[in-house]
C-alpha cells in the first residue's frame, strides 16, 4: 500500500501558467469552483475524450459502489483519503478527520483555526496524525483539547505531501526540501537551487520508493533525496517531447523500486533502477490533456490513475476506463486505495467514494437490443456458440458475449421460446408460450397439433425430450404429452397433471416431475410410474443428474435427491440443502460441484456438505437476483468451463475457474466504542462494532452474548445496548459473520462496572464485620442471660433440695421415731395376761396401724429425699420394696435389674407416681392372681425406662375388668408423667404389666417458681 498514489491535488503556481484562465480559491469558494469545472470539463470534452482512446469500460470487470453523504460520509468532498492504522478509512474533508467504516462516519480531530482546509494528512498511531494546512503543519491528538496540537512549521515553504519510509520514519515534502518527523523537533533538509518562491524552480511533488529513497520534482528536474546520507542527486529525466506546452508535474513510488512519472499534457513513465525510464502508452494526445492527479500500482502489470474527469486502469497493455457518463456524477479522484479482496478504494472530490469490486458474475446482453432482456432457454451450438431465448424477442445465436439477432420465420420472430431441442439430425424443436410446437428443418417448419386441434393458444410447452425409442415427449402445465409422427405430428396427452419438468438419465429412463410427485417412465413404454411423492408439498421446478448417476431435484423449497431405490425424494446433506431458497436451475462445474439458480441469486454449494455455500447477487455483479424458471434449457455449461444463467435481466456468466483462485478475507469484528471501566451506578451501556475488512465487512452480520446469556440471532445492527447491569467484570463476545456465515474466531472484550461505595467489597466486608459484631455480642449476652437463668434455677433447686432433705430428715427422725415408738408399745400391749383381750386386740390393730403408717411414712420420705433422685436409687428401692412385699404376702419373687442403666435424675414428681404404679401392680397380683412367682424387671432400651411386673397366675380377659381395679388408675399415673402402661393378659396364662418412661424427657426437670 502505497501512499504516495492516494494524495489530493494541490494546486500550485505552474498550474496557474499552464492554465490560463482558473483562479484557485481557498474554503468554499475553492470547492464550489473546483466542482463548476469538473462539470464543465466533463460535459464539454466527454464525446470526443473517449473516442480518442477506444478503451474498456470498467464497469465491465468491476462492480461499482458509490457513498455520498446520504450514505454515511461526513461530506461529499473529500480532499484526502488514507487506511488508518486501526484497519478502516481516514478520510480529510474540509478542515476536520473522520474515521468510515463503511457504514457511519466518527470525526476523530477538528482543526479549530482559521485557514485553509487540510490539504494532506499521515496517521501515525490510532490516536494521532500530522495534518497539512498548506502554510503549517500540525500533529493532533484524536479527541483532544487544543493543548494537544502542536504546531510544526519549517522554513521550506508550504508543506505538499508526507510519506513514509519502509522504516516508519514519516517525511514531509515541502516546496524547498524535506522535512522529518520524529520524536524529537522536525529536522528540515533544504534543497540546492531551490527557491520556494520561484514557480519554476520550487518542488511540486515528491513521493519515497519501496528503497527508502525520496524523489521530487520540479517543472524541468528531477531529485533524489539519500535518507541516510541527507544528500540530494539530480536524477536524469526522460525528454519530454512536448517541452513548449508542459513539464514534470506529479511522480508516484510503484512496486519494487519502480517510480511513475506523469509528464504534462499526455505522458506517462515508469523508471526501474535496472532499465531507466519507460514510457507507457495511454491513448492521449497532447491535444487531450491527461491531467493525472493520482496513481496507484497494483501489480507488475496493473497501474491505476485518476484524472480531472475519469478513472483509468492499464492491465497488461489493455486500457479501461470509469467516466462521469458511468457514475451519473462528476468524477474527480484524489485518492487511491487498494482493497483486499483485489478491488479498489476511490475517494472523489464532489462525489463521495468509490468502491470498485471485481466482478464474480459478468451480465452479458444481445448488443442488438436495449432495455431489459429477460433470457429463457439456452441450447449449445457449435464452436462455442449459443442460441438463447429472450422474452418477446424471439432467438439469438452466435458468441455468448456477442449474441445476435437470428433470422427466423414468422412464427418464432417477436415472441417468447420456452425450450429448445437440438437433434442429430439437423432437427430443432422450438416451444413458444401460449402458441407453438414448432417442429424445424433448414427451411421446412411445421406446426405440432394436440388431437388434431391447432394452434394451441394455452397448452404452453416448457420442457422437451427425445427418448431412445425416437419418443419425443413434452411437458406442460395442462399435462404430460408424447408426440405421435404422423403427417401433421400429434401430441397425445398422457396425463392431465400439471408437469414441470422432463429429463433423460443415462440409462434411457424418462423422468417427468408432476404436480403430484416424481413418475418415470421407462424406455420403450408410455406407463407412468410414481417413483416418489413431492417432497413437503414443494413444486419441482428442476432435474439434473451428475457425473455419478445421482437424480437432484431442485424445488420451491431447497434441494433433493431423489432415492430410486427407496422410491423417495430427500433433503440434500448438510448445507446442500438450502431449504429457504426456490431452485430454479442446476449446473456443474468441470470439478463436478453445483451451482444453483433461485430466486435470490446464484450460490455456489461447497465442495462438501459441511461446507457453507456462497451467494452470489448484485454485489458480485448481477442486475437481478432472480433467475429465470420454468424452462428448459434452464442454463447451460459451456464447454470452456464458464456457467450461464438466464435472469429477468441478461444473462449472468460465471468463471469458476476464475473463482477458485480468489478467496475473500476472512470477516473479523472490531470494537469501535469499547469501554473497558464504567463509571460506578452504570445500568445500562451501548457498544459499537464494525467488520474488517472494510470491503467485505459492509455486508456482514453481528450476533453478540454477554457473560452466559445466549448468543443473539445474526442482525445488520452494528450496536448493542445492554441493561440491568450488575457491578463486577462481564464479559462481552462478538462475531462478525459473512453472507456465507463464516467469519473470524469471536472478539471477546472485558469490561468492569465500578460499584456504588454501598455495593465495593470493602463496604460489604465492612458491614459483614460489624454484622458478625452485634451478632456475637447478642449472642454472648444471651448466652449470659441463659447462663444466669440456669445459675439461678440451679439455686432454686439446690434450696429445693435443701428443704426436701430436712423435711425428709425432720420426718424420718421424729415422726418416724415417734411411729416406731407407738408400734412399740403397742406390741408390748398385746401380750399383757390381766389385760381383757378386747384391749389386746386394740393394742394388736394400733400396732399394726403403726407400722402401716411408719411404711408409708419412709415411701414419702423416699420420694422426698433428693439422694434418691437418679434410676439405679429408683431401681434398688423398687427390688427392695417387691421382694419385702412379696415375701410378706408368701409369693416367691423373681428380680431382673440390667446391669447398664444410665444414671438419669428422676425428680420426686416422677418416680413417686411410677412407684405407685409399680405397688399397685404388685397389689392386685398378690390379691387376684393366685400365683406362686412375680417376676419384676427393670430395664433401659432406646432412652426410656421400661418397668415389667409379671406372673404366672390364672390371668384375665380385659375385656371384662371392671371399674374397681387399678388399671385406669396405673394408666393415669404414667399418662402424667408422660410415660405409658401396657397389659397383656389372657385366662390361664399370667398377667404382664409393663411400664414405660422417656427418659430423654426428663433430662431437664421443670423449673420452679
Amino acid at each position: 500500500m502505497y501512499k504516495e498514489g492516494r494524495k489530493a491535488y494541490i494546486p500550485t503556481d505552474s498550474d496557474l501558467s499552464t492554465r490560463p484562465g482558473k483562479t484557485y480559491r481557498t474554503g468554499m469558494q475553492y470547492r464550489t469552483t473546483l466542482l463548476a469545472a469538473t462539470l464543465i470539463s466533463c460535459l464539454a470534452g466527454l464525446s470526443a475524450f473517449r473516442d480518442a482512446r477506444g478503451a474498456e469500460r470498467l464497469l465491465e470487470h468491476y462492480v461499482v459502489r458509490q457513498w455520498t453523504q446520504d450514505e454515511g460520509l461526513p461530506s461529499d468532498q473529500i480532499e484526502d483519503f488514507e487506511a488508518g492504522p486501526d484497519g478502516f478509512f481516514w478520510l480529510a474533508s474540509g478542515r476536520a478527520l473522520y474515521r468510515f467504516d463503511g457504514a457511519t462516519s466518527e470525526l476523530l480531530m477538528q482543526a479549530t483555526e482559521a485557514g485553509p482546509p487540510i490539504s494532506a494528512f499521515i496517521p501515525l498511531t490510532e490516536g494521532s496524525a500530522l495534518v497539512s494546512l498548506l502554510t503549517s503543519v500540525r500533529q493532533y491528538q484524536a479527541g483532544g483539547a487544543p493543548a494537544d496540537r502542536r504546531r510544526l512549521d519549517s522554513p521550506l515553504g508550504a508543506n505538499i505531501d508526507f510519506v513514509r519510509a519502509p522504516n516508519g520514519v514519516v517525511w514531509g515534502v515541502a516546496q524547498s526540501g524535506v522535512i522529518r518527523y520524529d520524536d524529537g523537533p522536525p529536522r528540515s533538509f533544504a534543497a540546492p537551487e531551490i527557491q520556494p518562491h520561484a514557480p519554476d524552480s520550487r518542488f511540486h511533488g515528491g513521493c519515497i520508493d519501496t528503497v527508502g529513497r525520496i524523489w521530487l520534482v520540479t517543472q524541468s528536474r528531477l531529485l533524489r533525496f539519500d535518507p541516510d546520507a541527507a544528500v540530494f542527486e539530480a536524477v536524469e529525466a526522460p525528454d519530454n517531447p512536448d517541452l513548449a506546452i508542459g513539464g514534470y508535474e506529479r511522480i508516484f513510488a510503484g512496486r519494487d523500486g519502480r517510480v511513475w512519472l506523469y509528464l504534462h499534457p499526455c505522458h506517462l513513465f515508469v523508471h526501474e533502477d535496472a532499465s531507466g525510464w519507460r514510457r507507457i502508452e495511454t491513448g492521449y494526445t497532447a491535444e487531450q490533456r491527461l491531467g493525472i492527479r493520482t496513481l496507484l500500482e497494483t501489480g507488475p502489470d496493473e497501474v491505476w490513475f485518476g484524472t480531472e474527469n475519469a478513472l483509468h486502469r492499464i492491465c497488461k497493455g489493455v486500457r479501461a476506463e470509469l467516466t462521469a457518463a458511468d457514475l451519473g456524477a462528476p468524477l474527480y479522484p484524489s485518492a487511491l486505495v487498494p482493497s483486499e479482496n483485489g478491488g479498489l478504494w476511490v475517494a472523489l472530490r464532489g462525489a463521495g467514494l468509490l468502491h470498485l469490486r471485481p466482478r464474480a458474475v459478468r451480465m452479458l446482453r444481445s448488443p442488438a437490443l436495449s432495455g431489459r432482456q429477460p433470457f429463457y432457454a439456452l441450447s449449445p451450438l457449435k464452436n462455442g456458440a449459443v442460441r438463447a431465448s429472450v422474452a418477446g424477442q424471439g432467438l439469438f445465436c452466435g458468441p455468448v458475449e456477442q449474441l445476435a439477432r437470428e433470422e427466423q420465420t414468422p412464427l418464432l420472430q417477436q415472441t417468447s421460446v420456452a425450450t429448445i431441442l437440438n437433434e442429430p439430425d439437423g432437427v430443432t424443436w422450438y416451444a413458444t408460450l401460449g402458441n407453438y410446437l414448432i417442429r424445424q428443418q433448414g427451411a421446412f417448419e411445421e406446426v405440432v397439433a394436440i388431437e388434431r386441434a391447432a394452434p394451441l393458444p394455452t397448452w404452453n410447452v416448457t420442457a422437451l425430450v427425445r427418448t431412445r425409442d425416437g419418443v419425443l415427449w413434452a411437458a406442460s402445465p395442462n399435462g404430460l404429452f408424447y408426440v405421435e409422427d404422423c403427417k401433421p405430428p400429434l401430441l397425445r396427452v398422457v396425463t392431465k397433471e400439471r408437469t414441470d419438468t422432463l429429463i433423460l438419465d443415462r440409462s434411457g429412463t424418462l423422468y417427468a416431475a408432476c404436480v403430484n410427485g416424481l413418475f418415470r417412465i421407462a424406455p420403450g413404454s408410455q406407463d407412468v410410474v410414481r417413483v416418489a411423492a413431492p417432497p413437503r408439498a414443494h413444486a419441482i421446478r428442476v432435474l439434473a443428474e451428475d457425473q455419478d448417476g445421482s437424480l437432484w431435484a431442485g424445488t420451491t423449497g431447497g434441494l433433493f435427491l431423489c432415492d430410486r431405490k427407496g422410491g423417495r425424494l430427500t433433503p440434500a446433506p448438510g448445507e446442500w440443502y438450502q431449504p429457504e431458497r426456490c431452485i430454479q436451475q442446476i449446473l456443474f462445474d468441470h470439478e463436478g460441484r453445483l451451482w444453483l439458480g433461485t430466486r435470490t441469486g446464484i450460490l455456489r454449494l461447497g465442495a462438501t456438505p459441511n461446507e457453507g455455500a456462497r451467494l452470489f447477487d448484485q454485489t458480485d455483479g448481477m442486475e437481478t437476483v432472480e433467475c429465470s424458471g420454468g424452462f428448459t434449457p434452464a442454463g447451460l455449461a459451456c464447454e470452456d468451463g464458464r456457467l450461464l444463467f438466464p435472469t429477468l435481466n441478461g444473462l449472468a456468466c460465471v468463471d469458476p475457474q476464475r473463482l477458485a483462485h480468489t478467496a475473500a478475507p476472512t470477516v473479523r469484528p472490531l470494537l469501535i466504542d469499547s469501554p473497558s471501566v464504567l463509571p460506578a451506578g452504570t445500568r445500562s451501556v451501548t457498544f459499537r462494532f464494525s467488520a474488517l475488512p472494510v470491503s467485505e465487512g459492509l455486508r456482514a452480520r453481528f450476533s453478540w452474548q454477554l457473560d452466559d446469556e445466549p448468543w443473539s440471532a445474526p442482525s445488520a445492527a452494528r450496536s448493542a445496548a445492554f441493561g440491568r447491569l450488575t457491578p463486577g467484570q462481564h464479559r462481552l463476545r462478538v462475531r462478525a459473520l459473512d453472507r456465507e456465515g463464516g467469519g473470524a474466531a469471536p472478539l471477546v472484550h472485558l469490561f468492569l462496572v465500578r460499584p456504588l461505595f454501598w455495593q465495593s467489597p470493602l463496604f460489604r466486608v465492612t458491614v459483614l464485620l460489624l454484622a458478625l459484631g452485634v451478632s456475637g455480642a447478642l449472642a454472648a449476652a444471651l448466652t449470659r442471660r441463659r447462663a444466669q437463668l440456669k445459675l439461678r434455677r440451679l439455686a432454686r433447686e439446690r434450696a429445693l433440695d435443701l428443704e426436701r432433705a430436712r423435711i425428709a430428715r425432720d420426718l424420718h427422725d421424729d415422726i418416724g421415731a415417734g411411729l416406731t415408738r407407738m408400734a412399740m408399745l403397742s406390741a408390748q400391749g398385746c401380750y399383757i395376761p390381766d389385760m381383757p383381750q378386747a384391749a389386746n386386740d386394740l393394742n394388736a390393730r394400733i400396732f399394726s396401724a403403726a407400722r402401716e403408717t411408719s411404711r408409708a411414712l419412709n415411701e414419702i420420705v423416699w420420694a422426698a429425699n433428693p439422694d434418691k433422685d437418679d434410676t439405679e436409687q429408683v431401681a434398688a428401692y423398687l427390688v427392695l420394696y417387691a421382694e419385702n412385699f412379696l415375701r410378706d404376702a408368701g409369693l416367691r419373687a423373681k428380680v431382673l435389674l440390667a446391669p447398664d442403666l444410665p444414671s438419669i435424675r428422676l425428680p420426686p414428681s416422677i418416680r413417686h407416681p411410677l412407684f405407685r404404679a409399680v405397688k399397685e401392680a404388685l397389689a392386685n397380683t398378690a390379691k387376684h392372681a393366685r400365683a406362686t412367682t412375680v417376676t419384676l424387671a427393670i430395664r433401659c432400651h432406646e432412652n426410656a425406662l421400661i418397668v415389667e411386673v409379671a406372673d404366672d397366675g390364672c390371668g384375665f380377659s380385659p375385656e371384662t375388668v371392671h371399674a374397681g381395679n387399678g388399671l385406669a388408675f396405673m394408666r393415669k399415673r404414667l399418662s402424667e408423667i408422660g410415660g405409658a402402661c401396657d397389659l397383656d393378659t389372657a385366662p390361664g396364662r399370667g398377667t404382664r404389666l409393663t411400664f414405660t418412661l422417656h427418659l430423654t424427657r426428663q433430662a431437664e426437670p421443670p423449673l420452679y417458681a
